[in-house]
């Protein structure tokens, strides 16, 4: 125990009596180390940034992978729309001359 801790006891001590005096100062514990071990748990570590940095990186390269396939794609329905609307001008006015 702490120095504090022993003053906190004396005084509890005194009013409660020795037995429940140390229980309190057992919650007491016992709720900060419940505390400290909850900040312990949120804290990020160097490697847990380092792996959250290089998931980024996959992202990002998936990413840039993605946005070419979907241009990719783009320019091939633009490419088959335009032959589609083409055919169907060039049948229509097949029969329009006729």
């Amino acid at each position: 125990m702490g120095a504090l801790e022993l003053e906190v006891y004396e005084i509890f001590k005194t009013s409660l009596g020795e037995e429940k005096a140390g229980k309190v100062i057992q919650l007491f514990e016992s709720k900060a180390e419940d505390k400290f071990n909850q900040k312990k748990d949120v804290l990020a570590t160097k490697e847990d940034i380092t792996n959250l940095k290089l998931d980024i990186a996959n992202i990002r390269t998936d990413m840039k992978e993605q946005k070419s396939e979907i241009i990719k794609w783009m320019f091939i329905f633009w490419a088959s729309q335009i032959g589609a609307t083409i055919g169907f001008l060039m049948i229509y006015l097949k029969y329009i001359a006729k």
